[in-house]
Parts: C-alpha cells; sequence; structure tokens
C-alpha cells in the first residue's frame, strides 16, 4: 500500500470514529493542551477540507487585519489582530486555544466570532 492510501484509510477511520461522538464528547477537552477533540479533529482534517487559497479568503472575509510578529506577514484590512504566525493560524480556523496570545483592536471582535467568553 502507498503512503496516500495509507493516510486516506486513516482520515476515513477518524471520520468513523468522530461520526459516532455526541456533541458533549467533542466538547471534551483533550490531550493537546487547551482543546477540545472537536478542535483536534479540525486540525487533522483542515488542510484537506480547506486548502491554502480557502484559508486566505476565510481570513479576508474575516475582514480584519492580521500580521504576524514572527514572521514578516500581514494581510487584510480593518481592526488589527497581532501574534505569532501559529495563533493567528489557530484562531482564523475556529480555534480558541491561543486567543489569549493575541493582541490589537480587533481581538475582541475576534473572540465574539470564535463564540468565546475567554
Amino acid at each position: 500500500m502507498d503512503t496516500f492510501a495509507e493516510i486516506a484509510d486513516e482520515r476515513r477511520e477518524l471520520a468513523d470514529l468522530v461520526s459516532g461522538l455526541t456533541p458533549e464528547q467533542l466538547a471534551t477537552q483533550s490531550l493537546c493542551g487547551e482543546w477540545t477533540v472537536h478542535e483536534v479533529v479540525g486540525h487533522l482534517v483542515v488542510p484537506l477540507e480547506v486548502g491554502i487559497p480557502g484559508f486566505l479568503l476565510a481570513m479576508l472575509a474575516s475582514r480584519g487585519s492580521f500580521e504576524a510578529d514572527d514572521i514578516d506577514w500581514s494581510q487584510g484590512r480593518g481592526p488589527v489582530v497581532r501574534g505569532s504566525a501559529e495563533a493567528l493560524l489557530l484562531a482564523v480556523t475556529g480555534r480558541r486555544a491561543a486567543l489569549a496570545d493575541l493582541g490589537g483592536e480587533g481581538v475582541p471582535t475576534l473572540r465574539d466570532r470564535l463564540g468565546s467568553t475567554s
């Protein structure tokens, strides 16, 4: 079996496993720091579901300005959300785990959109 076929099999098995979970089980804290089971699964599948072009379009659609302070990169217009590339990537893909690591006037709006109370 080739590598890509093995990866596809693993992802199908993951999908089968996740499809049987209740909303409460998906909301359970995982062993990955502050991430829920749902967020871990999202992390595993986002490259397949979104891709780089879709990811960038989602950032633009958020109408914010994202600036990574550990690399020379910024994108968008509007209230600034500033942080490391990792924290920004987590935020724009819907994960709340790194919100505390972000700064800028756009963070309250981002928190609202992600449904976070922190």
